[in-house]
């Protein structure tokens, strides 16, 4: 090579590796809650017994009815908080590629220094929340700070609190005195006359005003769930499926972002892009 021309480095990247980071995260946390929280109220016949060569006992072997009661109430908690960290600590490991790509992104064609480690600050930065603020406002692209925040107080009183909400840690509202979780979602709705019916369940079109056919549409919404000081986190099958769409969404939302952003630096995408 001759002395006057500097070496370069090309980066292969595939966006479709690093969206799959987030699906991996979501697949996770749903089979995890799949497996722990499928008829749990109807498992009467168990015995908390670990096998072992040696049988090491730590309940009696007639369980109280009060207790299996709340052990089950505990163990839903413990899974809705393990779901949770599995949602953001893969959500957290996509936004460490993607800070990554944005870094190369920004020295494409100019010269860096020898061992330069790119998206260490992503890496070295363990709140998805802010991550993702500084990264959208990079890419130009809506962070759902609040959302997320939310999101990661919530996980952080079933990880360290037993799913109570603490005050004020836990807390996110002005006044510090409540937890609201939110997410965006869809909904199912009919429409006919002037007036919108979400669908959850069977409905009858006569029930809606006019006449004629009914349009289906799929609206976007907001949920908030508040809960108090001292109250446990505690959320449905469908607000925790809600919630793992959200991340999907997000991903997708950001991913697009991102790639707007390398359009616009004249950045080739593709599996063979930077």
């Amino acid at each position: 090579m001759p002395k006057d021309k500097k070496p370069q480095l090309r980066v292969d990247f595939d966006p479709s590796k690093t969206r799959a980071i987030v699906t991996t995260g979501i697949r996770r946390a749903t089979a995890f809650l799949s497996l722990a929280l499928h008829d749990l109220d109807s498992r009467n016949d168990v015995r908390f017994i670990v096998e072992a060569p040696m049988k090491y006992v730590f309940w009696p072997d007639e369980i109280p009815d009060e207790t299996l009661a709340q052990v089950r109430s505990e163990f839903r908690a413990w899974a809705i908080g393990s779901c949770f960290r599995e949602l953001e600590q893969f959500y957290g490991r996509f936004l460490d590629d993607v800070g990554k790509i944005i870094e190369l992104a920004e020295a494409h064609g100019k010269a860096v220094k020898v061992g330069t480690n790119f998206g260490k600050k992503y890496r070295d930065n363990t709140n998805s929340a802010s991550k993702q603020k500084t990264i959208c406002e990079i890419i130009g692209s809506d962070d759902h700070f609040y959302e997320l925040n939310s999101i990661s107080l919530a996980r952080n009183c079933m990880t360290h609190n037993l799913g109570h909400v603490r005050q004020p840690r836990d807390c996110n509202t002005d006044a510090q005195d409540a937890l609201v979780l939110k997410w965006f979602a869809m909904d199912l709705v009919m429409t006919r006359g002037g007036e919108d019916r979400v669908l959850d369940g069977p409905m009858n079109v006569s029930d809606l005003p006019g006449e004629g056919a009914a349009a289906v549409v799929i609206k976007a919404v907001t949920r908030e769930v508040r809960f108090e000081p001292g109250q446990r986190v505690d959320l449905s099958g469908q607000q925790l499926s809600e919630i793992c769409f959200f991340f999907a969404a997000l991903a997708d939302k950001t991913m697009s972002g991102l790639m707007g952003y390398l359009g616009a630096k004249k950045i080739p995408i593709g599996p063979r892009a930077i």
